[in-house]
């Protein structure tokens, strides 16, 4: 696995960070300054900002210490992303919750199929809840023995980098406001009311910065790069319909299958039915989670449209499916009876997950045979720095990443591609399964093919 480049489901995603990972490395190594492979013409840079590029910045220090290579790829996002694990554990402690239970939260969390199939990943949003986590959980501690320094501001900091790592954390200010709230109901020290004040700014002031820095090279980037960086929440649905049509498959598919699991099914339905019987919301940490609830569903309502083909965006409700489950892991592990049976479905849970996530790395790579094992065949013949077109990628990146050229996706364009400006492309590479080339390419080009192997096939192009 370690070795493994990109691929499986939504490869596409994976790709966006690894592709700034390696231009890093070829190109240009300014931190806010992560580039795509998306380019329409000569002294493009493909500048365009994503998210935080915490772990591709990092995976492309190392490419100067070791070369390009892929397990890089796989160990750095592993690393940052096993902080869940500490973070969840702590946010439990905080929450003064048993340390049983504690160490059961984190393990619902950690061992979710989510997790572990984005664990070593540049997908960014295990690293986002991931740093969240840890900042409340710091901040906890320090609201916990009534001292705003330090851990106070490493929780603000953790909190801060959470949010500029997947940005929809801003939803979730709810909580974190919760717990300063009670904390300052308790004790009134004015201390708390500045710091919190501060560190809101803090927050606030460090994401404006960022997502001015981000429209900036929005703004700047072709159509055809920033379309695929979108900026603001999803379009909103036109009707019931479509919000069924994402909520069922966010439900059944991806909140049951990849946050529960079905190993954990039984402990979570025994966790609801114990929130209810002993109205457990109204403790300090049910009403922690119940403003995560909300925060989750005014989240949903901006992302909706997002729900029914993307897993990752229900990764903000993957603390609850955890803390649910337990409850009610918790509940049977202190029944004599059942403890036994809750320790064995425990043991079990890793594993079963493993199993449910490891086909989604192996058996659909989204990657063809040719550029998944040998793509310097076709790579060898399109010099460096010429652009290239690609027909028959279903995403705008993953050819063009494999490839290691720039260019552009013809099937991911913004406008018709028989009006766009592609003089400055000089290769194509066409995988002929997807049906003929369209004839405006026959119209603008004269094709020379150059190689072919499999479906796959390049062709140098000519202007007419």
């Amino acid at each position: 696995m370690a070795s493994l480049p990109p691929l499986g489901q939504h490869t596409w995603r994976q790709v966006v960070g690894a592709a700034a990972a390696r231009n890093y490395y070829e190109e240009d190594n300014r931190f806010f300054y992560p580039r795509a492979d998306i380019r329409l013409y000569e002294n493009d840079t493909g500048a365009i900002y994503h998210e935080l590029p915490l772990s591709y910045w990092l995976t492309a220090q190392s490419y100067f210490v070791f070369g390009f290579n892929y397990i890089s790829g796989r160990i750095i996002p592993l690393v940052l992303n096993l902080m869940l694990f500490f973070g969840a554990y702590f946010l439990a402690m905080g929450l003064k919750l048993s340390q049983r239970f504690s160490l059961l939260f984190s393990f619902f969390l950690g061992f979710s199929p989510l997790a572990l199939y984005y664990v070593a990943s540049f997908v960014p949003d295990i690293l986002g809840l991931s740093l969240f986590t840890c900042g409340l959980a710091f901040l906890l501690s320090s609201l916990n023995k009534e001292r705003y320094l330090p851990s106070y501001w490493l929780g603000i900091f953790f909190i801060t980098l959470g949010i500029l790592a997947k940005p929809t954390y801003l939803f979730f200010g709810l909580p974190v406001a919760y717990i300063i709230i009670k904390q300052y109901q308790k004790e009134r020290d004015t201390r708390l009311l500045l710091s919190s004040l501060l560190g809101g700014f803090f927050v606030l002031a460090a994401n404006a910065l960022t997502i001015w820095h981000a429209k900036k090279l929005y703004d700047l980037a072709p159509l055809e790069r920033a379309i695929h960086t979108p900026i603001g929440p999803a379009e909103q649905p036109e009707n019931i319909a479509q919000v069924w049509q994402n909520l069922y498959p966010a439900f059944i598919k991806w909140f049951v299958e990849m946050n529960i699991s079905h190993a954990a099914l039984i402990f979570f339905l025994v966790g609801i039915f114990l929130v209810f019987k002993r109205k457990l919301w109204q403790s300090f940490a049910g009403s922690f989670w119940v403003m995560w609830l909300v925060s989750f569903i005014i989240y949903s309502c901006f992302f909706i449209m997002r729900f029914a083909d993307h897993d990752y965006y229900l990764t903000s409700s993957l603390p609850l499916a955890g803390v649910v489950s337990a409850i009610g892991a918790n509940a049977l592990w202190s029944i004599p009876k059942w403890k036994k049976f809750a320790i064995a479905l425990l043991i079990l849970f890793p594993l079963l997950n493993f199993n449910r996530v490891s086909g989604r790395w192996f058996k659909d790579t989204a990657v063809p045979r040719v550029l998944l094992t040998h793509p310097e065949h076709i790579s060898q013949h399109i010099p460096k720095n010429e652009l290239t077109l690609i027909y028959g990628d279903s995403s705008p990146i993953i050819y063009l990443y494999y490839l290691n050229r720039k260019g552009l996706s013809l099937e991911r364009t913004k406008m018709p591609p028989e009006t766009l400006d592609l003089s400055a492309f000089k290769w194509l590479v066409y995988r002929e399964k997807v049906g003929p080339l369209p004839a405006y390419l026959f119209e603008k080009f004269s094709l020379s093919e150059k190689y072919h192997e499999d479906d796959l096939k390049l062709y140098a192009l000519t202007p007419r």
